[in-house]
């Protein structure tokens, strides 16, 4: 069975927020490549074994980051379009069922 549900001012005050984060989800990816650089930086101007091999590691996981807040960013743009689109629709699907039945309750009114 396949059941929708739609709710539209939660829906709509949920992906307004989720807009309003893009902004900064989107310089996530930014500030984790502008770090990264920082460490190059570093790099070239302090090394020892013990803090290369914990830079090499923050290295990888400002890598891991980047991409991760950028499929972030993505895939909560996504989800605004989608829910937004999905909320419309099963609105105008409501509105039609309403006003079928209602017509088919009048009809059966008038013959009563």
């Amino acid at each position: 069975m396949i059941q929708y549900k739609i709710d539209a001012k939660p829906v709509n005050a949920a992906n307004t927020h989720i807009k309003d984060m893009s902004g900064v989800l989107k310089e996530i990816a930014t500030t984790y490549k502008l770090l990264l650089e920082a460490t190059e930086e570093q790099k070239a101007a302090l090394s020892s074994p013990s803090i290369d091999a914990f830079r090499r590691e923050l290295q990888q996981l400002l890598g891991q980051g980047v991409s991760m807040a950028q499929v972030i960013s993505d895939y909560s743009e996504k989800l605004v379009v989608v829910s937004e689109q999905a909320s419309k629709h099963l609105t105008a699907f409501e509105e039609h069922f309403s006003t079928a039945l209602q017509k088919h309750t009048q009809n059966n009114n008038r013959l009563n």
